[in-house]
């Protein structure tokens, strides 16, 4: 995996919420495109923020496994 790839995830129209897997098991959802930031150009990090926790983790993209759509909402609120 690379940046690229999460940010083409990031970048989507209409944005979905997508989760990373990582190879030891761990996922990060991204219910928003501002809870992850990468770095410009070809980096090898990407940073994720937890809206639960307020803290955040920098993930090398050569421990992402997989990116996926997220099962827990499309990332969009809902109207009232």
């Amino acid at each position: 995996m690379n940046a690229e790839e999460v940010r083409k995830w990031q970048q989507r129209k209409p944005f979905q919420s997508f989760e990373i897997l990582l190879v030891d098991g761990r996922r990060f959802t991204v219910p928003h495109p501002e809870f992850v930031w990468i770095p410009p150009g070809r980096g090898t990090w990407v940073y994720v923020a937890d809206p639960k926790s307020g803290s955040a983790d920098h993930v090398n993209t050569a421990v992402i496994s997989s990116i996926r759509n997220s099962t827990s909402g499309n990332g969009r609120r809902k109207r009232k």
